[in-house]
């Protein structure tokens, strides 16, 4: 009878259900909690290769096979092992997945079509003659959140964000960059020293030394120019023409392009948003340009918006 019962005992521990660790060690399974790539960006060139290192942690994770992928293979591919290849000029997100987790690396291809206008100004900064993402003056162009060098179309919200970090206990949003609990940094990166990404959609976009205005070069473009009849239109689309006061042929056309918030667009049909690359006081915000119907101190000039939005950018040139 013991015989028996020792029999039974041990079917019974052969029958139960075994997770099996790395490298086939019996043991628990143990989830993948963050991957790392070696780079977070990089401006590259039509060509060029760049293979990508990762780190999956923990290092005892049971399954620790990495799936790479790309957001446009025709801006730049890349294959099973991590290798990039440039294809053509744009930006790409390389994703690096791994269980539930995933690192991203972006590749930023520049390519230089921006035509520059010399709007007379006292710093001698040159003004785009239409947004990022356009072709002529009047067009909209792309909509970028705040510090996002990929432009979007929809979901521009806290949690698609890219620097969002979750909420805190009093409902407020947790950033991980251009905040003061994690840095002090109030101007977008340009990439320009090392160890900085790039983080201005223009200087992603069209290289050389295309970039985002600052809030104080909006305050100088409208300190310095007039702006004809309020709202107007070009080619039937509504928006303001900033002429400069000495120099009539001097100007340039801002389309109301709105705002993107969720899903929905706010048309722009009452007043315009643009985005500076600068970090606003309140820091979950950040300091664009608005024009309303009327110039005047109540319904123009700089205000700022929730970064997450997706707004218009007008790049300038230092050259």
């Amino acid at each position: 009878m013991k015989k028996s019962m020792f029999l039974l005992a041990a079917l019974s521990v052969a029958l139960m259900p075994v997770s099996c660790g790395e490298n086939g060690k019996d043991g628990p399974t143990v989830p993948v909690e963050s991957v790392t790539i070696s780079l977070s960006s990089l401006t590259m060139e039509v060509g060029q290769t760049l293979q990508l290192e990762v780190e999956v942690l923990p290092e005892n994770a049971t399954n620790k096979n990495v799936v790479w992928a790309s957001s446009d293979d025709e801006v730049a591919n890349v294959s099973e092992k991590g290798l990039v290849t440039v294809r053509s000029a744009g930006i790409a997100e390389i994703t690096a997945t791994c269980g539930k987790a995933r690192g991203i690396f972006t590749a930023i291809v520049p390519a230089e079509t921006a035509v520059a206008v010399d709007m007379g100004l006292p710093s001698g900064l040159k003004w785009a003659s239409y947004n990022l993402g356009a072709s002529k003056p009047e067009e909209f162009g792309d909509y970028y959140a705040w510090g996002e060098v990929v432009p979007r179309s929809e979901n521009f919200t806290w949690e698609t964000y890219k620097f969002y970090a979750g909420w805190d206990e009093y409902s407020n949003v947790k950033l991980s960059k251009y905040f003061s609990p994690v840095d002090n940094l109030k101007i977008l990166q340009l990439g320009e020293k090392s160890g900085e990404t790039v983080d201005d959609a223009a200087r992603a976009r069209l290289g050389g030394k295309w970039r985002m205005p600052t809030e104080e070069e909006f305050r100088e473009l409208y300190n310095n120019c007039d702006i004809l009849d309020g709202f107007t239109t070009l080619n039937g689309v509504r928006g303001f023409k900033f002429v400069n006061t000495e120099h009539p042929e001097k100007w340039i056309f801002l389309p109301a392009a709105g705002c993107l918030g969720d899903d929905t667009l706010d048309s722009g049909t009452s007043y315009l948003r643009y985005w500076s690359s600068t970090r606003h006081d309140i820091e979950d915000s950040a300091a664009c340009l608005r024009c309303y119907f009327k110039w005047n101190e109540s319904g123009s000039g700089i205000n700022f918006e929730y970064r997450c939005y997706g707004l218009s950018i007008r790049p300038v040139c230092e050259e």
